[in-house]
């Protein structure tokens, strides 16, 4: 709907349509003076339901969907997207703002209005985006956009992840397998340790085994050489015998 504004004669009596919509406080400075210079959308003030946005299935951009009431569209509403910065973004833009009526795709009524983004600079793929609904004041300023009762003029941009691993996914697998590779050397020193080990003990064994033969063996040669002896000497003692029988 619309309203018709008419110019009030100087006599009380109602005039002619006016163009102009403005409430005049001061014809000399045209001034709004009183409780409603205060406000800080004269015109209108578009009221929030709701904002959703969602990577679209080309996942080219996003597609974003605004409810609420008194959605004009005389460029006075403005969506500021922004992504969380971080250690691996620092490069990146942290916002951006677009003219509802420049990206609009459906805006058929006052209650509705679905508008889409195409990836650029701040919107990326992967980045956690915030999206929120701003309008302009009186004095050209942006200003949060007023919310119904229950409302809400911000949200979190879905399903516009990055196709295959992010980069903290990345870094993940990365830490996982150096760590993971750390422990297989550390497995593999600690079984090559066990194994110098086992080789050290069984020489050993080995070395004191064939010392111990060593010795057997000594021991076995001294005992026959002594029984040679013995068997010398007893030898001896019968020649010595027969020597003196002879004699005799």
């Amino acid at each position: 709907s619309s309203s018709i504004f008419k110019a009030l004669q100087e006599d009380g009596s109602v005039g002619a349509t006016s163009r102009n919509k403005w409430v005049i406080a001061d014809g000399a400075t045209c001034q709004i003076k009183g409780t409603l210079s205060e406000r800080q959308t004269l015109l209108f003030s578009p009221i929030i339901g709701s904002i959703k946005a969602v990577g679209n299935e080309e996942k080219t951009g996003i597609t974003i969907d605004l409810k609420g009431s008194s959605l004009y569209n005389c460029g006075k509403i403005v969506l500021q997207v922004s992504n969380t910065k971080s250690s691996f973004n620092d490069d990146d833009a942290t916002s951006k703002q677009y003219k509802l009526e420049e990206i609009a795709t459906v805006w058929d009524s006052l209650s509705s209005v679905t508008a889409s983004i195409a990836e650029d600079d701040v919107v990326k793929k992967g980045n956690k985006l915030i999206i929120s609904v701003l309008v302009q004041s009186t004095d050209g300023s942006l200003i949060e956009a007023e919310k119904s009762e229950g409302g809400f003029s911000q949200a979190e941009v879905k399903g516009f992840e990055k196709d295959g691993l992010s980069t903290g996914q990345l870094i993940a697998i990365i830490v996982i397998g150096v760590v993971v590779f750390i422990v297989l050397i550390l497995i593999f020193s600690f079984c090559c340790f066990l194994c110098v080990q086992c080789v050290k003990a069984s020489n050993q064994k080995k070395k004191s085994s064939r010392q111990i033969e060593n010795r057997q063996d000594e021991l076995n040669r001294s005992r026959k050489d002594l029984e040679l002896v013995e068997k010398q000497e007893e030898l001896n003692r019968s020649m010595r015998n027969l020597e003196g029988e002879n004699r005799w």
